[in-house]
This record gives C-alpha cells, structure tokens and sequence, in this order.
C-alpha cells in the first residue's frame, strides 16, 4: 500500500507528462533504505544527503533540470516538510510553510527544548509543549493521530517508546518526536 501511495505522481508531473518523463529521482540515500525505494524504482545515487544551496542552481543548469524537490521525513517518522519548486528561493532548505499552512498546522511542529536536557520545555502552567517562533531552533515533532499507522522499530518496542511524547499540546494528545532541530524563518522556509 505505501509504495502505491508515495510513488504516485503529483498532478503537475501526470498534466506535463513531456518535462517529467522519464521520471529520475535523485537519492543521496544507500538503496537498502525504505525512503530510497518509496520515492521511485528509477534512482540516481549520491554519496550524501541533501542539496546544499551553493550547488542548486549549478546542479539544476548543468543537468536541465525544471525542478528539484526535496523532503524531510524518515521510515518511521510522522513529521514531515515538502521544498519543490522551479525558482531557487528555496535552495538549501527542507522545506516551506507560509503563514496561512502554519495557521492550519496540525500534524508537523517545531518545539521548544532544553538545551541542556534535550527535553521539551513545557508551560509550568498547563503542562503543554510550546511552539517556537519563526527564527528559533526547535525540534521536529509529528502529531500521532492513529497508533496503528505509526511505523514501529522493528523487534524494539522501547526505542519505538522513547521517541513517543504524551499530552504534547492538549491532554490524551501524542507526538513523536524527531529528534532533529529545526528553525523557520520569517518567509516560511524551514
């Protein structure tokens, strides 16, 4: 089921079938990783992750390529950002939310976290995690709306626990956490 889900084009590639096909994906992962062969059956393999914005513009003129989309999520994970576009205002970045996705945000958060610790930083009145402003480092979390659709660490049910956060922004609620940190700036890109 998830590999007919996430290798389904988007509407952009089926409606101009002549730029996006034959469709390459470009996987800095090793191909034994389930992202790597989520994304597509037709890879090229680089020996590191992500583009970093000093090539985009180079990588894209030197092979003629329309768009470069990038993402962040892992195997397991919930939190999830998406960066594909045709300009270069978003080289080097994992992602976009503008004002109004970040209004209706429901299922990928930046929290606050200790330094120190490496726990969330909660209100000491309400008990909830709090949300970090556009330009502050916070980790990525993932709501979890359906335990039954959440990726498990295969054979360890403690490392699958660990990354679990309970009554993240409202009692009974759960979140996994990412264990990345992360900051947006002002224009939405993260």
């Amino acid at each position: 089921m998830r590999v007919m889900v996430t290798s389904n084009p988007l509407t952009s590639d089926v409606e101009n079938r002549k730029l996006y096909y034959p469709f390459r994906t470009y996987s800095p992962l090793p191909l034994s990783h389930s992202t790597a062969f989520f994304t597509g059956f037709t890879c090229v393999v680089a020996p590191r992750n992500g583009m970093r914005k000093d090539i985009w513009q180079p990588f894209k003129e030197r092979f003629n390529i329309p768009e470069i989309r990038e993402f962040y999520r892992s195997t397991e994970g919930l939190a999830k950002f998406d960066n594909h576009g045709h300009g270069v205002w978003g080289a080097g970045t994992i992602g976009f939310s503008g004002p109004l996705r970040r209004l209706s945000r429901d299922q990928t958060f930046l929290t606050k976290v200790d330094p120190e610790t490496q726990e969330p930083v909660r209100d000491v009145r309400t008990s909830v995690c709090q949300k970090v402003g556009l330009g502050e480092p916070g980790e990525a979390i993932g709501r979890c709306t359906d335990r039954r659709l959440l990726t498990e660490y295969f054979g360890n049910p403690g490392a699958t626990e660990a990354k679990m956060m309970a009554n993240v922004f409202q009692k009974g609620d759960l979140s996994q956490r990412m264990g990345d940190s992360l900051t947006q700036d002002a224009f939405g890109w993260v």
